[in-house]
């Protein structure tokens, strides 16, 4: 199992990477939103966020992931504020008061590897499926997953860096490549 930890106590990342590497996982610490980030593009079993990082809190890592890998955190701080419960519960992931034992912590990764199993698919799970069945492009998938979001023309266009005119061309080859007439038939058919 790969383990994202992002916590700046360096003696935490320490003690769990040797924990976890004796049951034979892997764990990658690092201290910051600035040094977790690019981590993300990576695939990982079970990312643990402290709230309470030098460069911002924790959660603000959220909006760079997938849905998936959402389904795959768990949000700790030895101060849990109603605040971050409450945010953290309504985007579904699980908030945890810090473990400072190493069963504590084995038994907060088993929580989210047990919750991951125990859910459906995501919508960007269905989505890359679909782009996969219709054999859409990298770009249109990409386009695809991110209207399943929710997302609009112009927010796709920000998030790819591109303009939105091209987001319309992508639809429109989605629609001819499938046979469904517009976004809104080819995402209710996804969803």
């Amino acid at each position: 199992m790969r383990v994202l930890l992002v916590d700046d106590e360096e003696r935490i990342r320490k003690t769990w990477r040797r924990a976890l590497e004796d049951e034979g996982h892997e764990l990658v610490g690092c201290r910051s939103i600035k040094n977790a980030t690019p981590l993300l593009k990576q695939e990982w079993d079970v990312i643990l966020l402290d709230i309470y990082l030098p460069d911002g809190e924790g959660p603000e890592l959220l909006r760079h992931m997938s849905a998936e890998q959402v389904r795959s955190v768990a949000v700790f701080s030895a101060y849990l504020e109603t605040r971050h419960s409450v945010e953290l519960d309504r985007q579904g992931v699980l908030a945890s008061a810090k473990p400072t034992k190493i069963p504590q912590m084995m038994s907060l990764i088993d929580r989210i590897v047990e919750r991951r199993s125990q859910m459906g698919p995501t919508s960007e799970q269905r989505a890359r499926a679909w782009a996969k069945r219709h054999k859409l492009t990298a770009r249109q998938t990409e386009v695809l997953v991110l209207g399943v979001r929710g997302m609009g023309n112009d927010q796709i266009a920000e998030t790819l860096g591109c303009g939105g005119r091209p987001i319309e061309t992508h639809w429109k080859r989605i629609s001819d490549n499938t046979g469904l007439r517009g976004r809104a038939a080819i995402v209710a058919a996804v969803a």
